[in-house]
């Protein structure tokens, strides 16, 4: 497994658990008697307040599509799965193509299980996001504000929005392009650009807004059988 591949898993998870996590902070900012900043009322603010508005559930699920294509070779490397988010900062991607693979968060520590060869990398998420892959900015829509250029790029669909966020410092990639539908505000496609170049495009389908009784779901006991690796290892 490439490392690579699960910070772009990773940022990607964040980023929308992220959008889920801001429109709570907004409610508790609003109720602040510190002095307010001139309300944004630019294009590109009314897009992201809308997204954070729709992303207020507690938790939701979607399924997905993910391609990394890899020119050199001339081959698109693609997987899919379902995917489950709960505020805050929990996570479970359930990859079920073209192999099994979990990735799961609790908000605090994050697993990558590979049952094929029963590998768990393993430790703690706040540590590993830290190591310049760019997703502790990605944890805060706030700082996506003010950390990255987000501008309207073009779609070639009337029925979606796309917007392209540039960071404004080395975060360890550089484009992130997001589709959003423009009548629900849904994020149907994330497509990221490591610094090489290498792209990853995960589609979304099927969203469901709703809780989840289970928290167990978001949690991973490590089977005793397993080669518990620290995620500062080699992938």
């Amino acid at each position: 497994m490439k490392k690579n591949s699960v910070l772009l898993l990773v940022i990607t998870a964040i980023f929308i658990v992220a959008l889920c996590a801001e429109s709570g902070h907004a409610a508790k900012r609003k109720s602040s008697r510190t002095k307010a900043k001139p309300k944004d009322n630019s294009p590109v603010a009314q897009i992201l307040n809308k997204i954070e508005n729709r992303y207020s559930s507690v938790s939701f699920s979607a399924s997905f599509f993910q391609e990394s294509p890899l020119p050199e070779i001339q081959v698109i490397e693609k997987a899919q799965g379902k995917a489950y988010f709960k505020k805050p900062g929990k996570f479970r991607w359930e990859y079920e193509k073209p192999e099994v693979l979990h990735y799961i968060s609790d908000g605090t520590t994050l697993w990558i299980h590979s049952p094929s060869d029963n590998n768990v990398w393993t430790g703690k998420s706040k540590e590993f996001f830290g190591k310049g892959s760019g997703a502790n900015v990605l944890t805060d829509v706030k700082q996506i504000r003010t950390q990255f250029l987000v501008t309207i790029a073009d779609s070639s669909d009337a029925n979606t929005l796309r917007l392209k966020l540039n960071p404004k410092t080395d975060m360890g990639f550089t484009d992130v392009f997001l589709t959003v539908d423009k009548g629900t505000y849904d994020i149907l496609k994330i497509v990221s650009f490591n610094m090489n170049g290498e792209e990853t495009r995960i589609e979304f389908r099927d969203l469901e807004f709703k809780p989840f009784s289970d928290d167990l779901m978001f949690n991973f006991k490590i089977p005793a059988s397993a080669n518990v690796i620290p995620l500062d290892q080699k992938m």
